[in-house]
């Protein structure tokens, strides 16, 4: 690889192909496997390659799918949760509210002659 070319072209290998493989045998924990026989390993590899190049696609178009995209994010969740347990008591406490006062729960239904017998 002494000329101009080779040297790009290995550049390129070195960003696309080699960085991904570093990643998911690193990151991905399949540096070590406890699996038995190549077909096997094989396999494994294979699916884990598919999430990965499944993963490029959906973070491109969400934006979100790194670890890190989500920091600080746990404060707005929590607010929200809480923003929507006391929407949903305020509801709640609405509905008790607006019941007629005629309607009680401890009556009975009581049916016409017909459908009793």
């Amino acid at each position: 690889m002494s000329g101009r070319r080779g040297k790009d072209l290995q550049k390129l290998r070195t960003e696309l192909t080699e960085r991904s493989f570093a990643h998911m045998y690193e990151t991905g924990g399949m540096r070590r496997t406890h699996l038995k026989g190549q077909k096997n390993i094989l396999k494994r590899l294979l699916f884990h390659a598919i999430g990965f190049n499944l993963a490029l696609p959906i973070r491109k178009s969400s934006g979100i799918g790194k670890p890190r995209t989500l920091q600080g994010l746990s404060d707005v969740i929590l607010l929200v949760q809480i923003a929507m347990r006391a929407l949903a008591a305020r509801w709640v406490e609405l509905i008790e509210d607006s019941e007629p006062a005629s309607v009680s729960r401890s009556l009975p239904l009581v049916f016409p002659a017909s459908i009793n017998s």
